[in-house]
């Protein structure tokens, strides 16, 4: 993985999903949003793009997810310890929420108004944690954020650590979803599934500090947007009219079949799915969006959760194909991801994609 810094264009798209960087885009961008006479005085080794730890005077909340979102965008690590205020271990739910929306509020100047929401620790609960996570986290989806496939290009420097993990993502249709309480009100209230990679980031440099030590949900992935960097969508696949509520029900609560392979510079890597219930992923994320007073809209993009589990990109990928074999009535699709190693990183646009 390279560590030279990579400087992301803010309005480049084009059909082949392949973005090229922008040198100095970032950097004007930052000092004409972020850069404010007061905020350089303070914090001026951000804005001049050195910084390698918080280093303003006075840590809160806000200014500290203002540092961390330009470090992000910079791809320079951020220290879970010198950019917080205060430990993050001890943060409430309402200031985990207010910084995660202060963060992606700030990462969203760059990459693209809201067009949805994922899920992230999905399967955690007091019972059995995840990371050390005892409840799910939530991230909200930028435009930007969101690859045309089924077939991109996309690179492995988009972030200090980059993961890759097959997807599922599905379609809101109707704002009563965010009173379904069941498997079948959640498939009422959607108008499509889509067959995803999801590219999250580490935005820390260890997937340690990201979580906390020996997997210990430090809140940090919940601080900043349960890590949600870019997703790579497949065709939707209509849901009414190609299959019943029943027969979808069967397959999103643990019945998707498929495998990944990953090509790589030496032996492939392949993975065949799991067994997760999507369906019972939708309604963690709905509960989690009415726990903090939010409201999925038509439209809305639902990234759900994992079906090959986190990988981490080691430089070694050279392509990358999640079949699903089940997915769609009509037969076998697929997402087909080739990695560019070379050049910067891939930004969409949702709103070319639907």
């Amino acid at each position: 993985m390279k560590n030279n810094i990579i400087l992301l264009p803010l309005y480049l798209f084009i059909s082949s999903s392949l973005v090229l960087c922008s040198t100095n885009e970032i950097a004007r961008f930052i000092k004409e949003k972020y850069c404010t006479i007061s905020f350089a005085q303070h914090c001026a080794c951000i804005c001049a793009d050195q910084c390698t730890t918080f280093e303003c005077p006075e840590a809160d909340i806000s200014t500290s997810a203002r540092v961390t979102a330009i470090k992000s965008l910079y791809r320079l690590p951020i220290d879970p310890v010198k950019d917080f205020p205060g430990n993050v271990a001890n943060f409430t739910a309402t200031q985990q929420e207010d910084y995660r929306a202060q963060f992606t509020r700030n990462s969203a100047c760059a990459l693209g108004n809201p067009v949805g929401w994922k899920l992230a620790l999905g399967s955690a609960t007091p019972a059995n944690p995840t990371a050390g996570y005892t409840t799910p986290a939530i991230g909200q989806l930028l435009s930007k954020m969101i690859i045309c496939g089924p077939n991109a290009t996309i690179s492995n420097n988009y972030a200090v650590l980059p993961f890759y993990e097959v997807d599922l993502l599905v379609r809101v249709s109707n704002i009563a979803i965010n009173n379904a309480t069941t498997p079948q009100q959640i498939l009422e209230n959607i108008d499509a599934v889509m067959p995803a990679y999801e590219l999250a980031a580490g935005f820390t440099s260890s997937f340690d500090e990201l979580v906390g030590p020996a997997l210990g949900g430090n809140s940090l992935l919940v601080l900043l947007n349960g890590a949600a960097r870019l997703v790579v969508t497949g065709t939707p696949i209509p849901v009414l009219g190609s299959r019943t509520i029943k027969q979808w029900q069967e397959i999103l609560s643990g019945n998707i079949q498929g495998k990944e392979v990953v090509s790589t510079r030496t032996t492939p890597l392949v993975s065949n799915f799991n067994n997760a219930d999507f369906l019972l992923f939708a309604q963690r994320l709905i509960n989690k969006l009415n726990e903090f007073g939010y409201e999925a809209k038509p439209g809305d993009l639902l990234s759900l959760g994992s079906l090959t589990g986190l990988t981490l990109f080691t430089g070694n990928e050279t392509a990358m194909s999640a079949t699903f074999t089940n997915l769609d009535p009509n037969g076998p699709v697929m997402v087909n991801l080739t990695v560019d190693n070379t050049n910067g990183v891939c930004l969409g646009d949702a709103f070319q994609c639907f």
